[in-house]
């Protein structure tokens, strides 16, 4: 009677223990990012504002409840595959965040393979159809070129010449706009495009320019654009003549100044625009405050969605109270009009998310 009464405890003891444990582990988060080489400059801040959403969110519970484990993609297929596949073999890790769109695309199938739950920073037409497992928190190209197109038709612009990045989110931009601007009657004299790496790009703004185009269309990640605005004064080429995607706010254009800005009309994320003419509501000045605090430097809304992607991950999955996927794939897709730091943020079915883009132009 002893020995059963023993082990009776032993076994509770056990599985309190085991229960104990459970708890403690939390959410565990993936993220493969670029962290070095030309394209870490879009994901060191990611990094960066997932670390304050992650410091946060333990700090209000008043224990570790959620840890990041990051792997350096850097900027390319190859080591994101290879980052990706060491997480998944070397950890239990069941949510990830995979950034760029080459690297997505490349661990999409993977993703589909393990059934692990996965946020694409990617602005891909349609990326979330690459795996029912895939979700995005970022500007979608759909959303962004519609607008862009928008724009154009309502300015009376008639015809374009276009410069696009030489990879798949580049070339997919590309071919959605060509498609809807050429539908609604718009004509495109030509295009070209550029690597993500390109150091010098007068030759295709050359021809951009003697194309005779009202306007100049460019679809890119933003890393060429400091470089592309510099050599268009040089060129002679007016910034109003220029329209440009979400690049357009990167930190580095924003820091170029007036002179090589003023005129430049861009869809973008609202998030930048809010901090520039100081219109921020408590809870975005709360976050570029511990950003600029913590890494000496202002946020930008890459930032902004990484900080709004834990969040969102961590409040789905505190909803449910396990790491039941489809679960939390469910909480998320509720998600309608969600007030993040990048804006207003709602969930479609198919786990892409509308996210809140403006029209804007840089002035003084």
């Amino acid at each position: 009677m002893k020995k059963l009464t023993i082990l009776t405890l032993l076994f509770v003891v056990l599985t309190l223990m085991g229960g104990c444990e459970k708890a403690q582990q939390g959410l565990k988060i993936g993220a493969i990012l670029p962290l070095s080489g030309y394209t870490s400059v879009l994901g060191i801040p990611k990094q960066n504002a997932m670390n304050i959403a992650a410091a946060e969110i333990n700090f209000e519970a008043g224990s570790n409840v959620l840890s990041i484990a990051y792997e350096d993609s850097k900027g390319n297929a190859k080591d994101g595959v290879s980052a990706f596949q060491k997480q998944l073999s070397t950890t239990s890790i069941q949510y990830y965040y995979i950034d760029l769109t080459t690297i997505v695309n490349a661990c999409a199938p993977i993703v589909d393979q393990k059934q692990v739950l996965t946020f694409a920073g990617s602005a891909q037409p349609a990326v979330t159809e690459l795996s029912p497992m895939l979700f995005r928190l970022f500007a979608g190209g759909e959303q962004e070129v519609q607008m862009m197109v928008d724009y154009l038709l309502a300015s009376s612009i008639s015809n374009i010449y276009v410069l696009h990045t030489n990879e798949i989110y580049g070339t997919s931009a590309f071919e959605y706009l060509k498609r809807i601007y050429s539908e609604a009657g718009g004509e495109i004299l030509g295009k070209d495009d550029y690597p993500l790496s390109a150091k010098d790009v007068k030759n295709i703004l050359l021809k951009a320019k003697s194309s005779g185009a009202e306007k100049i269309v460019v679809l890119g990640y933003g890393i060429v654009f400091p470089t592309m605005l510099k050599q268009m004064k040089e060129l002679e080429i007016p910034t109003s003549q220029v329209f440009m995607n979400l690049g357009a706010t990167n930190a580095q254009v924003v820091a170029l100044g007036p002179d090589y800005t003023d005129g430049l009309s861009f869809v973008g994320p609202r998030f930048t625009y809010l901090y520039e003419n100081d219109l921020m509501t408590p809870a975005v000045k709360k976050f570029i405050d511990a950003y600029k605090s913590e890494y000496g430097s202002v946020p930008d809304f890459r930032a902004a969605y990484a900080y709004d992607f834990v969040r969102i991950l961590y409040d789905a999955w505190s909803k449910v109270g396990a790491n039941d996927l489809n679960k939390v794939a469910a909480e998320i897709i509720k998600i309608k009009d969600f007030d993040g730091i990048s804006g207003k943020i709602t969930f479609r079915e198919n786990g892409d998310s509308e996210t809140d883009l403006i029209y804007a132009k840089y002035e003084n």
